[in-house]
């Protein structure tokens, strides 16, 4: 095994993507894997805010490479240093333009009101802004600039194609790029307040080395047929195939026995922008005479599943299967949003975090909608609904839904919607939402932009090697745990930390050929027991007596198919433990000797999928934890007498489950989720606190243990990707 390093302070984390458009990437998820841990609670460490920009701010920030990014309306996009807001570069080369649709449109004078969106592979931001082209004409035209210099790298490209009129036609939709990064989609709808006859247009613009090609144009409407604008401000939304979704507003057609003039529409484009599909609800024309917007804000792809989600003015739900989207009344599904008012009920945006979708309901607050994966179509329910208030689009970061009231940034555990922040912030524009980049929750106000670093209640520390496994950790007094892993040539190793320092004894062979990850029990301050699965798949033990290992593993039982599980306490002198047969229950073995006899093993049943996580909060308890096939986390406790019997509790997990107490009646399960990070939900004797994130990247299960001595910390060790071992210490439930 290598040699451990030093200990250093920072947890190993998948390296930052940045936020490149709006709601992170393609889908409009608004979900970022990679953000570190949020406290359960508390004020922000760190806060910095712009002083007053040269214009207003409709579009979301963007963040790459530790930079952030503000369009204004003043054609002016501002590059900020992410840590302390000062100010990289700014770019403004042309002049905004009055507002040209009066009398409607809210917006003067007009420039850069989309959110860009960046290719981090040529290192350039697109957006797009209003300009004159004198005698009182004005033009919509794409800019292309250097992110890292801030200098125009292409003249401007002319995208008022014939037939499109500024008068009419408003920029309001996010801008989105082709996976390829070779056309940039930008799509129009009208003013606010429905002035003349706009059209549901989406332009595709060549770029990278595709540019100076023709743009491509999508325009569906004939005859008579009007509006139905694509204005919603998260944009259009784009598949991993390149694939185009966006969503329509009202048209003048409120006659149903006439043609749909794709309104109140999903609609599906080819990269080229050929129409591919549609969906429009049944009763598309009474929406069109209501101005019921179903395109008050754009599809949401709910991301690995193929499906599309949509919602709008009228605060109803339509699940649609993203290869065809069904065309009139073709939804999979669909409902009222619980608790949304039913007419302007939803805008801006959308975020998803497996299995929840978030939906800011205008003066209702935010409502959380599980999908309910058991029935045949999927359908949603409301998971929980926070305190009414009118939210801006929400986002989901380190196990948080961050959105924004008039008058603060918001922020909800995911999980379970209890409020964990609640921090001041100015005013904002009606369709603002904030962003999230390495813990960074950026804030575009009125005219300024406003930051907040939330500190992470978690200490970690990296101590080298080489595993090939994940670790098992005991502690035996308040100053002492030890860790146990496999290590390349197979072996088992440990390691002795004294705590709370964390000062590392260096890593010593404990000999052996063994299999999978390996457990160990501590029954008093000078005996700890080591578990393995010996090379011959049979389950062996080797014992340490205050002083030194014993030199010789001794056989226990059977053919082991899983790392066994080890659980003391429940009785003096009381050992349990635990693997999964080749049946794929769970199978129990007890010492009541302190380990010189074992009895037969006992089924408990289930059919699980990965190893088990067992412990004892107290004498006559006993708890176990495995993943079920399924992928959720299930449950099965002794009370000193028998079983309860296995019950499901949540998620869908990655890893095997990991358990630690540091109460009587008190649980902590430690997983890996499916953004690779480390997750945490406690149980306190009554309730679950819901799951939160310590952030991390981690390619093993963990082992975790109480500190003795105390009732607050829990030593969590794991395998980062790196394939050394980090230690986080987090908070007991």
């Amino acid at each position: 095994m290598i040699s451990p390093t030093t200990h250093v302070s920072s947890l190993p984390v998948a390296a930052s993507t940045g936020w490149t458009t709006y709601h992170k990437d393609g889908s409009r998820n608004g979900y970022d894997g990679n953000a570190p841990f949020f406290p359960p609670s508390g004020v922000p460490n760190a806060v910095w805010q712009t002083a007053a920009l040269d214009g207003s701010n409709q579009a979301e920030p963007l963040a790459y490479g530790g930079v952030i990014f503000q369009a204004t309306e003043n054609n002016s996009i501002y590059a900020l240093n992410e840590t302390n807001g000062s100010q990289v570069w700014y770019w403004h080369k042309y002049a905004s333009v009055p507002n040209p649709a009066s009398p409607c449109g809210n917006i003067n004078p007009v420039g850069i009101t989309s959110t860009p969106v960046i290719d981090p592979a040529l290192g350039l931001i697109y957006a797009v802004g209003l300009v004159s082209a004198g005698a009182g004409i004005d033009k919509w035209q794409l800019f292309t600039v250097n992110i890292s210099t801030g200098i125009e790298a292409f003249p401007p490209v002319d995208i008022t194609t014939t037939g499109l009129d500024p008068v009419v036609d408003e920029q309001r939709a996010a801008l989105a790029i082709a996976p390829t990064g070779l056309t940039v989609y930008v799509a129009f709808g009208g003013w606010i307040g429905d002035c003349g006859n706009y059209h549901p247009w989406v332009i595709g613009v060549p770029v990278g080395t595709s540019r100076g090609n023709a743009l491509m144009v999508y325009q569906p409407q004939t005859g008579s047929q009007a509006k139905a604008g694509i204005w919603g401000a998260s944009g259009p939304a784009v598949d991993a195939a390149g694939n185009v979704y966006v969503d329509t507003g009202n048209g003048t057609e409120n006659n149903c026995s006439n043609a749909w003039d794709h309104s109140e529409a999903v609609i599906k484009l080819s990269p080229s922008l050929a129409e591919l599909s549609t969906f429009a609800p049944t009763n598309w024309c009474s929406l069109n005479a209501a101005d019921s917007d179903i395109g008050s804000l754009g599809p949401l792809l709910l991301q690995n599943t193929g499906e599309v989600f949509a919602t709008g003015k009228p605060g109803d739900w339509y699940l649609l299967n993203g290869a065809a989207l069904g065309g009139i009344g073709g939804q999979m599904s669909t409902a009222h949003v619980d608790s949304c008012p039913t007419s302007d009920a939803v805008f801006g945006g959308l975020a998803y975090f497996a299995p929840y979708v978030y939906v800011p309901c205008d003066t209702t607050g935010l409502v959380a909608l599980k999908e309910n994966t058991a029935v045949t179509p999927h359908t949603f329910s409301v998971a929980w609904q926070s305190s009414s208030f009118t939210p801006s689009a929400p986002i989901v970061a380190g196990g948080v839904v961050w959105t924004m009231s008039s008058s603060s940034l918001e922020g909800f555990d995911a999980v379970s919607g209890a409020s964990r922040f609640s921090v001041s912030i100015g005013g904002h524009n009606r369709f603002s939402t904030p962003t999230e980049d390495n813990g960074w929750l950026i804030v575009p106000e009125s005219n300024r932009v406003h930051a907040f670093s939330f500190g992470a209640a978690v200490t970690s520390f990296g101590y080298g090697g080489h595993l090939a496994s994940g670790p098992a950790a005991t502690s035996s007094s308040a100053t002492r745990e030890d860790v146990f892993v496999a290590g390349v040539d197979n072996a088992a190793w440990t390691a002795t930390l004294t705590e709370p320092a964390g000062t590392f004894s260096g890593w010593s062979s404990l000999g052996g050929s063994i299999r999978h990850d390996p457990t160990a029990s501590t029954s008093s301050a000078t005996k700890q027991d080591l578990y393995v699965v010996g090379a011959d798949g049979g389950l062996w033990t080797v014992t340490w007596n205050g002083t030194s290992w014993g030199s010789v593993y001794r056989p226990l039982y059977g053919h082991i198919t899983s790392s066994p599980e080890a659980a003391a306490g429940a009785a003096l002198n009381r050992i349990d433990i635990f693997v999964v047969g080749v049946d794929g229950a769970l199978w129990q073995s007890t010492t009541a000797d302190g380990g010189t006899t074992y009895g037969q093993w006992t089924s408990l049943n289930g059919h699980i999928n990965a190893s088990p996580g067992a412990v004892s909060s107290a004498a006559g308890s006993l708890d176990v934890a495995v993943q079920g096939i399924d992928g959720a986390l299930w449950l099965n406790h002794w009370n000193g007498t028998s079983w309860s019997g296995w019950t499901t509790q949540f998620g869908h997990l990655v890893s095997s489950p990991e358990l630690a107490s540091c109460a009587a009646g008190h649980l902590d399960v430690f997983v890996v989720g499916l953004d690779g990070a480390l997750w945490q939900n406690g149980f306190n004797g009554g309730a679950w606190s819901g799951w939160h994130s310590y952030g991390g990247h981690w390619n093993s299960d963990f082992g975790a243990t109480c500190r003795k001595g105390t009732t607050t910390v829990e030593d969590v060790y794991g395998r980062a990707v790196d394939g050394s071992m980090w230690a986080v210490s987090a908070t007991a439930s």
